[in-house]
């Protein structure tokens, strides 16, 4: 296939035959246009004056906003329309509007009129590779003659590893979408605000993949499980902190969906990727953190350091010959500076690492309410958070089958009495700061999904010991014997006559968080167990 490729980039080189065609047929359709503002192409009437809902004044005041970002060197083309013959009209008039100024598009579509079929398949394969985005121009007549021949380009694109153009869909019309882009999303054409959607989706670096809507061979042979273990590292992301003024967690979005989450029963589509990295950087109402962070602190420094130089210089030169007593003062002032610039540079260094703890713990939490939701899909997967490297921090995909420790945790669950339910209730409500944490399932499963983010975090971290009665892991301590050291250990610290700082120290030890003492001072008495009455 790679072969026929290379024999056919010439087809759409932009200096061969085919371009002058193209260009003079683009001049009768632009003298077409000029006379009416409405055309009727085979039966679909479509607007003419909806590309045109962007005002001159604000195509003006944000020309860079509206114009065709920069185009990557491995590509010729920003858009590649697929289309039927009979929406060949509407997809010119779109093509014509986005290579005017200010857009400045580069696009490629198929001219059924001039096109002969030798070599089509060919040509629109080397189109789409050559093209950044791909935009499906959906309608009844696209679904029965143009859709099989798009699918047989695209698994090429995949085959050959090139199924890396994002993909946006236009519906024309109300039709039966193909399921394998039903999850993308579609654009009315119809919508009177349609051109302004589509300028803003196509700059969007959140469009889906061309190669995750739609299954390859690949994909369905790994979709099983087989050859998968329980706490196997799937894949990682890197969060780091970005901005001078205003710091802020970010991610690469323009990498793809890893391979090992598109496969294994776990099918993470490239939008569920995006949201759930972009829920795990959620730390509040505002996701801008500290100013330590940011270049603040150190213009403090070489600010005050500079107005300290030149302190130092006047003592040195003016003051030399000054009184002591009156001298005194500002010498010992001056002289003491570097002393509280040393002391301040280490203060900020110890915020910076304190808060680095603090946004690590709270995406854990974060990945304990996410776990409820891979757990509610059947998806084999948990996510933790690892330990922070500088301004890095470290999201970890581990496969697991939650529900094989479920069967195990239920068991022991059993073994105490009814009253103690409200133990746990509260337990799982102190950790996830959500009374309606799972709430649609059983006890086991609520205790065993909530411990899955911090049993994550020790295994990755290599901090649970050797088991010599292996459960559902190879050699080390199972989540379900993890969930079953939790509950003794809580038992044992609400028995305990200091069961405040026992508490504490459970939830600091093993589930990787912190509890403030005012949290602890108004948790209900009927929590604490008489250690006679246990007894």
């Amino acid at each position: 296939m790679t072969d026929e490729v290379s024999d056919h980039l010439n087809l759409i080189s932009e200096d061969d035959g085919l371009s002058d065609i193209t260009a003079s047929c683009s001049e009768t359709i632009a003298l077409r246009l000029s006379q009416t503002e409405q055309s009727s192409c085979n039966g679909h009437l479509y607007n003419v004056a909806s590309l045109d809902t962007i005002s001159y004044f604000d195509i003006t005041e944000n020309a860079e906003f509206y114009a065709a970002p920069r185009l990557n060197d491995m590509y010729r083309y920003h858009i590649f329309f697929s289309h039927s013959p009979n929406d060949q009209c509407w997809v010119e008039q779109t093509v014509r509007h986005l290579e005017s100024e200010p857009y400045n598009y580069k696009c490629h579509y198929t001219d059924y009129r001039i096109q002969s079929k030798l070599g089509f398949l060919q040509t629109l394969l080397c189109a789409a590779m050559l093209s950044e985005r791909v935009a499906v121009v959906l309608s009844q007549s696209y679904v029965v003659d143009a859709w099989p021949a798009f699918q047989q380009i695209q698994k090429n694109l995949t085959a050959m590893s090139l199924h890396k153009q994002r993909m946006v869909i236009i519906a024309l019309e109300d039709c039966v979408v193909p399921d394998s882009i039903s999850p993308v999303g579609l654009l009315d054409a119809t919508d009177i605000d349609f051109h302004f959607t589509l300028v803003r989706a196509l700059k969007s670096s959140r469009l889906p993949r061309s190669s995750e809507s739609l299954s390859s061979d690949i994909s369905s042979i790994l979709s099983s499980r087989t050859n998968m273990v329980n706490g196997q590292l799937l894949s990682s992301v890197t969060i780091h902190v970005n901005g001078r003024w205003h710091a802020h967690l970010e991610f690469n979005e323009d990498e793809d969906v890893p391979t090992p989450l598109r496969c294994h029963g776990i099918n993470i589509t490239y939008s569920e990727y995006i949201d759930i990295v972009h829920t795990l950087c959620q730390m509040g109402d505002t996701n801008e953190l500290s100013l330590v962070f940011t270049i603040k602190p150190t213009l403090i420094l070489v600010t005050v350091t500079i107005l300290w130089l030149l302190a130092f210089i006047f003592v040195i030169i003016f003051l030399i010959d000054a009184p002591k007593a009156s001298a005194l003062p500002i010498r010992l002032t001056v002289f003491s500076m570097p002393l509280v610039l040393v002391v301040f540079g280490y203060v900020v260094r110890w915020k910076r690492q304190r808060l680095r703890h603090k946004i690590s713990r709270k995406m854990l939490l974060n990945c304990v309410q996410m776990n409820q939701i891979f757990y509610l899909k059947d998806r084999p997967v948990i996510l933790t958070a690892g330990l922070p490297h500088g301004d890095k921090f470290l999201i970890y995909f581990l496969y697991f089958s939650v529900s094989d420790c479920v069967f195990d945790v239920d068991l022991l669950l059993n073994s105490y009495v009814e009253d103690d339910a409200e133990r746990f209730a509260t337990l799982i409500e102190l950790y996830t700061q959500d009374k309606y944490y799972l709430l649609q399932g059983t006890l086991s499963e609520r205790m065993t999904v909530m411990a899955s983010a911090p049993y994550g975090y020790h295994l990755i971290c290599k901090r649970l010991p050797e088991s010599s009665q292996a459960r559902h892991t190879n050699h080390k301590l199972c989540l379900c014997q993890f969930v079953e050291t939790v509950i003794a250990e809580y038992f044992h610290s609400i028995t305990n006559s200091n069961s405040n700082r026992a508490l504490r120290n459970i939830f600091t030890r093993y589930l990787n968080t912190t509890i403030s003492r005012r949290t602890l001072k108004g948790l209900p008495d009927y929590l604490f167990i008489d250690e006679e009455c246990h007894v």
